[in-house]
């Protein structure tokens, strides 16, 4: 399931596959009937036409390593179909569209590469900042959104913590201040994720930059 890294995931399709303009996915199932991993998928290119049909994504794996050999896009198709499985499991089922009993990721023209993920994989990308001399606080959408980006940033050996003070909500991440701040931002801003000031920053307190990354200015 895709939890640690949303926006690479996507990047990895679109440079893994700049000839493919859909991926379906076909699911396979738990006892009670809920997706549970990559079962097949079929990827169309930008034309319209099927390129590749994987009935079987156990099997695929069995009979290719991802492992032995860099894979890129200038390999023949068949070729890349076992790392393409194997990203594909890093998805999380709930998060994408369905169309006709499918999940359908939609993949960009072949000269747009980018790790902005589709408003409909996840919460929003861009996360309010606000700073202070002891702490630097991320705002996520939501307390689901926090959990998620918690997750993220552990599992890229980021220090996170919740937000304490008093206007601290359940969806506020404390990462800390200066180095280890910076590496906790520079994580999100590869996962995808843009930056811009808290409405409640101060306004002078509110640089083009943190730590080097990029802030927009309150809404």
């Amino acid at each position: 399931m895709l939890v640690a890294d949303t926006g690479k995931t996507y990047s990895d399709l679109m440079e893994l596959l700049p000839e493919v303009a859909e991926i379906r996915i076909h699911w396979q199932l738990d006892d009670e009937g809920l997706p549970w991993q990559v079962g097949g998928f079929s990827l169309i290119g930008h034309g319209g036409a099927t390129l590749a049909d994987v009935v079987n994504t156990e099997e695929l794996e069995r009979t290719g390593s991802v492992l032995d050999r860099p894979i890129t896009a200038d390999l023949p198709l068949v070729e890349r179909l076992p790392l393409v499985a194997m990203v594909l499991n890093w998805v999380d089922a709930y998060e994408l569209d369905e169309r006709d009993g499918v999940s359908v990721i939609d993949l960009p023209s072949p000269d747009h590469v980018s790790d902005t993920v589709p408003m409909t994989w996840t919460h929003p990308t861009e996360l309010e900042l606000s700073k202070s001399p002891r702490a630097t606080w991320v705002w996520a959408a939501d307390r689901d959104q926090a959990a998620k980006l918690e997750t993220l940033l552990t599992s890229n050996g980021c220090q996170v913590s919740a937000a304490r003070g008093e206007n601290a909500e359940e969806r506020t991440l404390d990462l800390d201040i200066g180095v280890v701040a910076m590496e906790g931002l520079e994580s999100l801003q590869k996962a995808g994720y843009s930056f811009r000031w808290h409405p409640a920053q101060h306004p002078l307190d509110r640089t083009a930059d943190l730590y080097g990354i990029p802030v927009a200015s309150a809404k």
